[in-house]
């Protein structure tokens, strides 16, 4: 659940999104596998060709989103504009 402080509405985050790791200001909420911008799902495997197992740690107010490519051996990754 998305739940707005300011004007006290709350909204369902997207069942698509398996588990929720973290949100930002915006509202924008990271799944391990996944960015709910409330509108739209947006898949992180997506955002860079050919990865086959991506995982999100953290998303920044600016919807970076930080996380690595677990593959033959966990590697950093950043994604932008997710």
């Amino acid at each position: 659940m998305r739940w707005d402080l300011r004007t006290g509405v709350a909204s369902a985050v997207n069942p698509a999104l398996v588990s929720t790791l973290d949100l930002n200001s915006r509202g924008t909420v990271l799944g391990d596998r996944a960015v709910d911008h409330g509108d739209r799902l947006v898949a992180l495997s997506g955002a860079i060709p050919d990865v086959q197992d991506p995982f999100g740690w953290a998303i920044a107010d600016n919807d970076l989103v930080v996380g690595s490519i677990n593959g033959s051996r966990a590697r950093p990754a950043r994604w932008i504009n997710c």
